[in-house]
Parts: C-alpha cells; sequence; structure tokens
C-alpha cells in the first residue's frame, strides 16, 4: 500500500474523496513487449496515443489507477487472470469474472503488436467485496481513443472488460464495461456468506503461508505470484489449472480446504432495557343480580395462575439457523432464583427455561360486597401485564480448520533458496505429497498455527521459517488474530409477565322486583394464562447497543514471491 501511495505522489495524484486517491501508470515500455502491464489498484482510464496511423498496441501508454473507495481502500486484494486467448482475437467482449476489476493487461508479441496479442485481464477485488457490482454501464469509446489522452470509465466506476471490433488496431476497441464497488460491506446472513467471507479475506494469505512452509506452485498456472489464480470450489480454493502448467510437477499445486465450520459467542453486549406497563386485559367478567328486598352479600372467589412468557426477536436476517448452534441467552429473576431461557438466532417464544421450568405467579380474588335491593351490578377482573424490552448486539466468532494440500518443494536441497521446512523432508528430492491441517472440531485455525509457531512445534521449523523470511512473523500475526473472523448480530428480547388482578365493578342499575329472588354465588376455581401482548399493545423502540469492533482489515504483505520458484 505504501509503494502505492508513494507512486501516486511522484505521478500525479488526484484526489477522489475520503483517502481515496488515481495516478498514472507508465506503460510505454513494457506494453510494447511480451509481458503484464498492471496498476497496484484498479484502472479507470487507458493512456492512449492517438496515432491513428499506426495503430499498434503499444499505444495504449498507460493507465490511470486508482484506488476503491471506502469502506473498501483498505481491503486486501483478491486476484485471479481472466483468459482471452481465444476469445479476444476477433469481433466480441471479454470481462473479468464476475465482481472483480481490470488491473492489468497480459499480452504476447514483440512491436508492433496488435489485438490478437491481447491475451488476459489481471483482474482484482477487494477481498471482502461481493462478487457483484453496484451497477454497471458501457463507454463507447470508439471516438476518444483515436486521440491522445485519457480514454475511459466516469468517476467512482472502474474498467471491468472491453469489446472490439473486426479489425485488428488498438483503435478497434470500441467500448468499456465499466462497473462501480458496493457503498458498503453487506451483512453476513448465514453460513455460506461467513464461509465466503472468510474464505476470500484469508485466501492470498494462506497461500503465502503455505509457500514459506515449502509447499510448491502456491497459485495459478498463468500467474506470477504466490497466492494468484485460485477458484473457490465448495470449501476449496483450487489453484487454476485451465491454461496449461508449465514446469516440474506443475500440475501439481497447492489446495486449501476449510472445515470444522463452527460458531462461538464471545459476548453479549446488552443495552438499555426499557419497561412498559401493557392494556390491562379482561379475564373474566359477570353480572350480579339482586331480586330480593333485601341487601345481599355478594361473594365473589377466583384463582389465577398467570406464566411469564419470554419472546426473543432477531433485528438482523439470518439464513440456516440449524447450522448456527449459538444460545442466546436471557436472564431474568424469578420468584426464587434467576431464571435463564435460551434461544437460537431466529424469532420465537417461549415460557420454558433451560432447566425446563415455568415462572408462575399466582392471584387470588377474594372480594365481598353488599349490593342494594333489586339492583344488577356488572364486574370484570383486568390483569395488568408489564413488558421488559432489553435489546442486545452479540459478538460472535468463527471457528474453522485449514487443510494444506500438495506437495513439498526439493527447493535446492535443505539449505537451498526455495527449501520446504519440514524436519524430516527438508531438501528431500522425493517431493512428497503432504497433508497438514491446522485446527480441528475443537481447536480452530488460528489457535493452532498460534501455538505451534510460538512454541515450535513439530513438524514445522518455525524457527527457521522465520530467520528465512521476514515477513513470515507477521503473516502468522495477521492470520492468528481473532478479530478478523467476528462479526455482529443484533436482537431484543421481551419479557412479559403479570403483575396484578384487580376487580372492575361496572353502575349499579335498578330491576324490578320479580317473584323468585335470585341470590349471586361466583365457586372458587382455578384458571391459568399466559402473559402476552393485547390487540391494542404498540411495539416500544429500543435503541440497540453500538459496538466497535476493532477488526482491522487482513494486511496487505507488498512482498510479491514469484511463483516460479526451484520445485
Amino acid at each position: 500500500m505504501l509503494k502505492a501511495l508513494l507512486l501516486a505522489l511522484l505521478m500525479g495524484l488526484k484526489s477522489l474523496g475520503v483517502n481515496a486517491v488515481c495516478y498514472r501508470e507508465d506503460w510505454s515500455d513494457s506494453f510494447e513487449r511480451e509481458g503484464l502491464s498492471t496498476c497496484q489498484h484498479y484502472i479507470r482510464k487507458f493512456q492512449v496515443n492517438g496515432d491513428v496511423a499506426n495503430g499498434r498496441l503499444g499505444l495504449l501508454e498507460g493507465a490511470e489507477c486508482c484506488s476503491a473507495p471506502p469502506p473498501w481502500i483498505s481491503s486486501k486484494l483478491q486476484t485471479v487472470h481472466a483468459n482471452w486467448w481465444d476469445s479476444f482475437n476477433s469481433r466480441g467482449a471479454v470481462a473479468c469474472p464476475e465482481g472483480f476489476f481490470l488491473r492489468g493487461l497480459k499480452r504476447t508479441g514483440g512491436s508492433p503488436g496488435y489485438l490478437y496479442n491481447l491475451e488476459e485481464g489481471r483482474c482484482t477485488k477487494p477481498a471482502d467485496h461481493p462478487r457483484h457490482y453496484k451497477s454497471c454501464y458501457t463507454e463507447d469509446i470508439s471516438l476518444c481513443i483515436r486521440r491522445n489522452g485519457l480514454c475511459g470509465c466516469r468517476e467512482s466506476y472502474f474498467i471491468v472488460g472491453l469489446e472490439r471490433d473486426e479489425c485488428q488496431e488498438l483503435q478497434c476497441i470500441k467500448k468499456l464495461k465499466c462497473c462501480s464497488m458496493l457503498d458498503q460491506i453487506e451483512p453476513l446472513t448465514g453460513l455460506g456468506k461467513v464461509k465466503e467471507r472468510i474464505m476470500d479475506v484469508t485466501q492470498s494469505n494462506m497461500a503465502l503461508l503455505g509457500h514459506i512452509l515449502g509447499y510448491g506452485w502456491a497459485g495459478g498456472c498463468r500467474e506470477p505470484y504466490v497466492g494468484e489464480g485460485y477458484n473457490r470450489v465448495g470449501d476449496t480454493w483450487e489453484a487454476d489449472e485451465s491454461s496449461g502448467c508449465n514446469g516440474y510437477m506443475s500440475d501439481y499445486r497447492l489446495n486449501m480446504v476449510y472445515g470444522n465450520w463452527d460458531f462461538e459467542l464471545v459476548n453479549m453486549n446488552k443495552g438499555i432495557q426499557v419497561t412498559t406497563q401493557l392494556e390491562p386485559e379482561t379475564i373474566d367478567s359477570g353480572t350480579s343480580i339482586n331480586n330480593d328486598s333485601t341487601p345481599l352479600t355478594v361473594q365473589l372467589s377466583k384463582m389465577f395462575t398467570v406464566t411469564r412468557q419470554v419472546t426473543h426477536t432477531v433485528t438482523d436476517t439470518w439464513e440456516e439457523t440449524h447450522n448456527f448452534g449459538v444460545n442466546f441467552k436471557y436472564a431474568a429473576y424469578g420468584a426464587s432464583a434467576q431464571l435463564y431461557y435460551d434461544f437460537l438466532y431466529k424469532t420465537s417464544k417461549t415460557t420454558v427455561t433451560n432447566n425446563n421450568i415455568e415462572d408462575v405467579k399466582t392471584f387470588t380474588v377474594n372480594i365481598e360486597k353488599t349490593q342494594e335491593p333489586h339492583t344488577v351490578k356488572k364486574w370484570k377482573l383486568m390483569l395488568s401485564k408489564s413488558r421488559t424490552t432489553l435489546p442486545y448486539t452479540a459478538t460472535i466468532r468463527v471457528k474453522f480448520s485449514v487443510d494444506f494440500q500438495g506437495f513439498l518443494r526439493w527447493g535446492g536441497g535443505r539449505n537451498g533458496q526455495d527449501t520446504n521446512y519440514h524436519h524430516q523432508y527438508r531438501g528431500s528430492e522425493d517431493r512428497p505429497s503432504f497433508h497438514y491441517q491446522f485446527g480441528d472440531k475443537s481447536v480452530p485455525f488460528y489457535e493452532a498455527l498460534k501455538e505451534q509457531s510460538n512454541k515450535n512445534s513439530l513438524p514445522w521449523e518455525w524457527f527457521n521459517i522465520k530467520s528465512k523470511y521476514p515477513v513470515a512473523q507477521a503473516l502468522i500475526d495477521d492470520l492468528v488474530n481473532e478479530k478478523h473472523y467476528q462479526f455482529t448480530l443484533n436482537g431484543e428480547f421481551e419479557d412479559i409477565m403479570g403483575t396484578s388482578v384487580d376487580v372492575v365493578w361496572g353502575p349499579v342499575t335498578k330491576r324490578k322486583r320479580e317473584l323468585s329472588p335470585l341470590k349471586f354465588s361466583n365457586p372458587i376455581f382455578r384458571e391459568n394464562r399466559i402473559a402476552e401482548l393485547g390487540p391494542h399493545d404498540l411495539p416500544v423502540h429500543v435503541d440497540k447497543p453500538n459496538i466497535f469492533l476493532d477488526t482491522a482489515k487482513i494486511c496487505e504483505f507488498d512482498v510479491p514471491v514469484n511463483i516460479s520458484y526451484l520445485v
């Protein structure tokens, strides 16, 4: 990153907003011959020499390269090569894989060179950016490519593809596909998204770890550098072999298999709980009639039990709840002890604690009231309830393992420049196949790597690795930083319980005397109810707690390791 910023200052930096810069990359020499011409960041425009009469490929003399906008500006880069060897030899369009942006072009042949010599695109995206764009459009460059100057996409867009006509001169590139990045990091909505994010942001550093351990060919066949040219197949990063590989054992490349996915709750940051009184609920009613000419003593005796109910509401979208084994616990005080209610991350309600008990309150009503002769009285029993709402933000950590599958390099012998650092196979000309897994069901990758590297645990010679590669300790520190593997989920608990039962008497009405006087009586009985919201209870607004995850981006190691080492 530092190299790119210094380059920007030297070549004419242009600000695009907070921490976003553009600069010119000079290809006037590199694009005149076979090889890769590239940017440190993303290509927005091409620098063209509009010598129409000439039309050679080398007239594409440079590029305007721009850093990503926030929030992607400090993201690690994920790079692949797009194979255009056949598809760009005649009229048609080529593009980077979906979600990737053009970072460089590879050409074959010497000078002068024409469009059929344009063979590959070097395509890059922020590692944590999804594999789709915010928006895209087609830029017609049929006129500007015939003039001197910059030719490309509008501000906040980057080049992702080219479209050409039938002729072979540079000016036969007629259109560019321009796309923009998303404005914000997408929330994680399920195990599938979590896997994608973790695998994307660790892929290149994981390959670099495999390389310094001593695995051979840690990249795709067309890639010049370690960590580039990997395709995700399920939970595996497979090195791309589609373009044909050259070199000893070059068809046996390092693959990285992720597994043992799991989650753990790091902490639950609770917000400010809000307690409100709900609309009283009528749980019983009746009428008392006194047809007698003398006062009547009305006796009303009833018993109610009201069971506490807790509702868990999720405020983030999360799919595949059966794959998410974390319990979200709500603690409440009962009549004699603290109670705990467990929930998965989905909206649900329960009356049963994690010890399979219910918090039940009993309310008894015993009323004696004198009623005047020849009157009618109506009565209602009203249940009062309280609702306590507690928001939370939970920090979740992802657990996983990584299995390195490949062969160990010879690298020139035990003390060779590129030997492997396995205690048994170091310098072996056998180049043995060797699978090694960091982490398992009980210990995640980052804990296993940290412990083994700190204790110099076999089979790897960690002290020698760190001595050979100055970047090794920083790489390990970055990969074992557990904060890289954390995310948050929000929700709230709603706790409803009965608080009292009261009798409400209606107005007294006069009644004509009847021949058969009727005296009111009411037997004692027990009725069970569950505390819940009524039809007129309005929702309550609570503010979720704001927490800052110190999730520093996975580091970008500006140490391009050429993949063409001695195997």
